[in-house]
């Protein structure tokens, strides 16, 4: 009598059940070979083309992409460890204190900030409104439900820019803002609206954020395309978009100044640009040592290939860090990561 007959039909059960679960198990383990990166549309361009050298170099599996909003793709970064959650959320500006609680809820406590480069919210046009200077007072006023007359809600709202101040032109107010699980929009509201909000005191901080809902604020989406449909068939809408968009589109459209001051590499980079944000990516340190490509593609974002003088992210409109916050952040990122 052979051992397998030894075993039964009950033993021969457990045997294949065994079988299969070790199966199971060894094909969740290598279930995705793709790096999985979710999260802000102002960096996604960036990221599709870090993914592009590793596809053209044949180092790793391309990775999967998808451009939420850093809003919703720091959500679903935190949403638990494991091959069904992203491994890299990108994000346009810093994640909360209150996102960071609801990663620990489901055991992402262990994820490393990389500051790559930066970015300027622009004020866009293709219209009269072109080369035109903002205030960050003027900016609250157009966007605002309280910039009418004696800043009660809804009442006078401004409906042309010359109403705001007579140097803008007398063409209808239309603001095209990201959808708000952009963290351009967090951004905006931030660097802009409170800080050129009237109000102070207690009640200031909710009133000062809030966005007016007539037809001079145009809801958007992620969607680069249609944000480009809207400023090639109004010339009275004006866009806000990432500095990056501005570069790719400038022959067709135009900054606007806040301040005096125009969007810039030098003037984003050395913050004199009012609107000047920090770009981030947080990524999971249980991930490196499971996903193929992950450990290469956050040092290849921060390669001198991709941040040199002379590097492909660059000629797409990432501004650069300043050498010396660069060699420090570089050396955060270098300890942090590894980190369990």
């Amino acid at each position: 009598m052979t051992k397998l007959q030894l075993i039964g039909l009950d033993g021969m059960y457990i045997l294949i059940l065994l079988t299969f679960l070790t199966i199971n198990l060894s094909a969740n383990a290598i279930a995705r070979e793709n790096l999985y990166i979710v999260g802000s549309s102002t960096i996604f361009p960036f990221s599709r083309d870090v993914a592009s050298f590793f596809d053209k170099n044949d180092i790793f599996p391309e990775p999967v992409i998808e451009s939420s909003g850093s809003g919703d793709g720091i959500n679903l970064f935190c949403k638990g460890i494991g091959v069904e959650f992203p491994d890299i959320a990108a994000a346009s500006r810093k994640i909360t204190k209150q996102e960071i609680e609801n990663c620990e809820k489901n055991n992402v406590n262990s994820f490393t900030e990389l500051k790559i480069g930066f970015d300027g919210i622009a004020f866009v046009t293709s219209g009269d409104m072109a080369g035109k200077k903002l205030t960050l007072n003027n900016i609250w006023r157009a966007l605002s439900p309280f910039g009418g007359a004696n800043n009660q809600r809804n009442v006078n709202l401004p409906q042309v820019w010359s109403e705001i101040d007579e140097n803008l032109p007398e063409k209808e107010i239309k603001i095209l803002l990201p959808p708000p699980t952009s963290g351009t929009r967090d951004s905006l509201i931030e660097l802009a609206m409170k800080k050129g909000c009237i109000f102070q005191g207690a009640s200031a901080a909710e009133r000062c954020k809030e966005i007016r809902e007539d037809r001079a604020v145009i809801e958007g989406t992620e969607d680069d395309s249609a944000l480009a449909k809207y400023l090639k068939e109004d010339n009275d809408v004006v866009g806000v978009v990432g500095y990056s968009y501005l570069t790719t589109y400038q022959s067709s459209i135009s900054a606007i100044g806040i301040n005096k001051i125009f969007p810039l590499p030098v003037t984003i980079q050395n913050r004199t640009y009012p609107l000047s944000r920090p770009l981030f990516l947080y990524a999971k340190n249980k991930h490196v040592e499971i996903i193929p490509g992950m450990e290469e593609f956050l040092f290849e974002f921060i390669s001198d290939a991709a941040l040199g003088e002379q590097g492909y992210l660059i000629d797409k409109g990432l501004v650069p860090l300043i050498i010396d916050e660069f060699e420090a952040e570089f050396d955060k990122f270098t300890t942090e990561l590894y980190r369990k």
